[in-house]
């Protein structure tokens, strides 16, 4: 009986390795977004992408959590930008930092991982007020992107609400 328990045991912790902590990376470069401002979403259009469409939803969303407004009016605008990438690839600067590392697999790894990358590019009201960038990525192996948005509408939302800055960190969900 006990030699079933160890085979058993292994796979468990195997398996344990697709589920649980999805690492989160969040960013910021430029200003904070202004406590309360009023903003306009651009860069939409009606035959967005359902994901796209659903980013958008989510960051309206996680900024109406913080107390901002959005419509037609706002002086301020965001645009949000949703990708969908393999893990291998990384982004960077020519000449200049790397913004999102590659990954490699993980030993005994069986399928390829995704980096799921949601941007916003903040246009504050008035010509002198520098554009601000946050971001949110994960990397999952299974996880859809659909099962990360609200995630990562939160993060990158409440990046843009610090202003420059960096983060990484974990929450449950599915690798």
């Amino acid at each position: 009986m006990r030699h079933n328990f160890v085979p058993i045991s292994v796979l468990a912790a195997l398996l344990a390795g697709c589920t649980g902590q999805v690492r989160l990376n969040t960013g910021a470069t430029g200003p904070a977004i202004p406590a309360g401002s009023a903003v306009t979403l651009i860069g939409t259009a009606k035959n967005d992408h359902l994901l796209v469409a659903q980013a958008q939803k989510e960051v309206l969303a996680a900024l109406a959590s913080r107390g901002h407004s959005a419509g037609s009016g706002g002086a301020a605008r965001i645009e949000v930008g949703l990708s969908d990438r393999l893990a291998t690839t990384g982004i960077g600067v020519l000449e200049g930092p790397e913004l999102s590392a590659a990954k490699k697999k993980k030993f005994l790894q069986t399928c390829k991982d995704r980096t799921y990358r949601l941007v916003l590019t903040y246009y504050g009201a008035g010509a002198d007020v520098p554009v601000t960038r946050a971001w949110a990525e994960e990397r999952h192996c299974k996880g859809p992107i659909d099962a990360s948005i609200a995630a990562l509408a939160e993060r990158a939302v409440a990046s843009l609400a610090i202003g420059s800055s960096s983060e990484s960190g974990t929450r449950p969900g599915a690798d």
